[in-house]
């Protein structure tokens, strides 16, 4: 069950102090009774996860209003992120990177950027690239490993 509840579990916003009650009966209201699982107040949302992960499908293609306002929704687990590689010396090619991200099973979504300072009318780069990622599902369950996976890139040479 562990799995299917990462895999389907959505942010609603809570900016109305709406109770969990009212919620869970009009998001059932889409996705079918008792289909809510687990619903977590937070400090101004809920984290909501239901028992399919096709249920979050069903909510694309149709609103939760409360009290007649609608609420905002999204998908806890986006699996596009923007990265960050830090202190990565000038001589490392990016494509170096690309591969490092290969064999990672992280898949690159756009061309690595670097971040510069000014100094005067230069811009010098400071040694942090930066691109979006795609990562697997797998990945994603376990955010400590993107954590671990990011630094490896500082702990291990590239070329490796």
């Amino acid at each position: 069950m562990c799995s299917i509840i990462n895999d389907s579990t959505i942010r609603v916003g809570n900016d109305q102090n709406m109770k969990a009650g009212d919620l869970i009966d009009e998001i059932e209201k889409v996705t079918g009774f008792m289909s809510v699982v687990v619903c977590v107040p937070m400090y101004g949302y809920f984290e909501v996860s239901f028992d399919d992960v096709d249920k979050l499908g069903l909510l694309t293609t149709q609103e939760i209003t409360i009290d007649g306002k609608t609420v905002n929704h999204s998908v806890l687990g986006s699996k596009i992120r923007i990265v960050s590689f830090m202190h990565i010396p000038h001589y490392i090619e990016d494509s170096e990177i690309y591969d490092k991200l290969d064999s990672w099973g992280v898949e690159a979504r756009s061309e690595i950027r670097r971040r510069h300072f000014a100094h005067g009318e230069r811009k010098i780069p400071d040694g942090t690239r930066y691109l979006k990622v795609l990562f697997s599902l797998t990945l994603m369950r376990k955010s400590i490993v993107i954590n671990m996976l990011c630094m490896s890139i500082l702990c291990y040479p590239l070329g490796s």
